[in-house]
């Protein structure tokens, strides 16, 4: 079964070839991206002295080069902007932590390292979010986005309600071998489905975001319909699907991306999400300055979910201190590198990727991954006219950024990298930075800042 595997990931460049010359080069990215993360193996070909070749290098790698060679026009008219900073000190700070880490007692930091692992985050997160910058250029590119996220959800949900019922089993069947402990995959009575995903927590987020995307278009009355189903069909079904995939922190985002959809509704402004995109930096900072013990969430998750929540959510506060206390006292900007020598021992199991990346890159790195994740959140919230937060148009952009934003929350608990949020971020910053030009061209962004918050409701 292991050549479904190789057959699979090696083909998958031809595959995306084939996408640039059936669809317009920016449907062939979204469906690039969605059809590689949905049923591409969890595989890896470890390449020395190169980045390991998986299925987000694959997606990426594949895409890319279809875009080069079949759309060269538009790449080379992509010109760099202020929002891109970000994502550019995430990709390459991981060659500046392996050579601060070159001290000569490891012989796995240095030059090679540190070239290996910024090349796999490029791909991993720099691409994508290029991909997005050059082709999700305004509203109605976002739509399709947010539509076509909607397909890949309703393609996988048959799948989902198969696991749910067999047990995570068609990555065994279809690649040989299953992708995670097949143990986790138990819940209470029945079962947590994987599919294609490294694990249940990822499909849940992936599923719950594609729910909360398609409620919103319900709601706002963007659409009517994907294909022949009614659009409010599609919703339900999907946040059913949700409910049972088994994924606590994936319905708890679902149910604040709806409430934050009311909110924004009802107050005509941003606010909530503002608060929502300011509370995570304010997490990180309280952790790592240990002001904050996390004591009160793990009691949150004792009244509203059970004992096994609460245990699971303690287990990984932990986890995170002895992390934060061990790069606090040692390498705090850069981090001690991507090889593990942030964890402690053994048994220093983290979960969350910010502090994994805190971790691995320090300061720094958990700087520019937050960043990266939230300035094109920022920009289009603080960006998007007032005026049109209740206009069906809009309703694609402000659900493509409250993904982005909720997403940030699931790195906080989980790490699950997922190109697709790479895209969509790409594609949030390109949209929202279009708001800021007319004004940047005459004052200081500090200025234009200030005018964005305080404006007036009729703007």
């Amino acid at each position: 079964m292991m050549l479904f595997t190789h057959i699979a990931m090696l083909g998958w460049i031809p595959v995306a070839m084939g996408l640039f010359l059936l669809l317009k080069p920016r449907r062939a990215v979204m469906a690039g991206y969605i059809l590689a993360m949905l049923f591409l193996p969890n595989y890896q070909y470890e390449i020395p002295k190169l980045m390991d070749y998986t299925k987000f290098t694959a997606a990426s790698m594949g895409l890319l080069m279809a875009a080069m060679l079949f759309d060269w026009r538009t790449i080379t008219n992509f010109r760099p902007h202020w929002v891109d900073i970000p994502v550019v000190i995430w990709c390459v700070v991981p060659f500046f932590s392996s050579m601060a880490n070159d001290m000569g007692i490891h012989d796995y930091y240095g030059f090679y390292d540190g070239m290996s692992s910024s090349l796999y985050q490029t791909f991993i997160w720099g691409v994508p979010y290029f991909l997005g910058r050059v082709y999700i250029t305004d509203h109605q590119c976002l739509k399709e986005l947010a539509i076509a996220i909607i397909i890949g959800a309703l393609i996988y949900a048959p799948l989902c309600w198969f696991e749910i019922r067999m047990s995570p089993q068609l990555h065994n069947w279809l690649y040989g071998f299953t992708q995670h402990r097949f143990g986790q995959a138990r819940r209470g009575d029945g079962w947590r489905p994987m599919v294609f995903q490294q694990h249940g927590l990822a499909l849940g987020m992936l599923m719950g975001m594609s729910a909360m995307t398609a409620g919103w278009l319900w709601r706002a009355r963007t659409i009517k319909k994907i294909g022949s189903l009614p659009i409010a069909a599609v919703a339900i079904f999907l946040l059913v699907t949700v409910v049972f995939i088994k994924s606590s922190f994936a319905m708890v985002l679902v149910l604040t991306g709806v409430i934050a959809y009311y909110a924004v509704k009802i107050l005509r402004h941003p606010l909530p999400l503002l608060i929502l995109v300011f509370m995570i930096p304010c997490y990180q900072y309280t952790r790592v300055s240990g002001s904050f013990s996390g004591e009160t969430l793990v009691n949150l998750a004792q009244t509203v979910f059970n004992s096994d929540r609460a245990s699971s959510l303690q287990f990984r506060l932990d986890n995170e201190d002895v992390i934060i206390e061990h790069v606090a006292k040692a390498k705090p900007w850069l981090g001690w590198g991507t090889w593990g020598d942030y964890r402690v021992d053994e048994d220093n199991i983290p979960d969350g990727m910010w502090v994994i990346t805190y971790g691995k890159y320090g300061i720094i790195g958990l700087v520019s991954l937050t960043l990266t994740l939230l300035t094109g959140p920022i920009v289009m919230l603080l960006g998007l006219p007032r005026k049109y937060l209740r206009v069906p148009d809009a309703a694609p952009a402000l659900a493509l950024t409250t993904i982005m934003v909720l997403f940030t929350y699931d790195t906080l608990m989980n790490s699950f990298p997922n190109p697709i949020f790479g895209l969509v971020g790409g594609g949030v910053a390109c949209v929202g930075r279009l708001y800021w030009q007319h004004h940047s061209d005459h004052q200081s962004w500090f200025q234009v800042l200030i005018w964005r918050i305080f404006r007036s409701k009729q703007r």
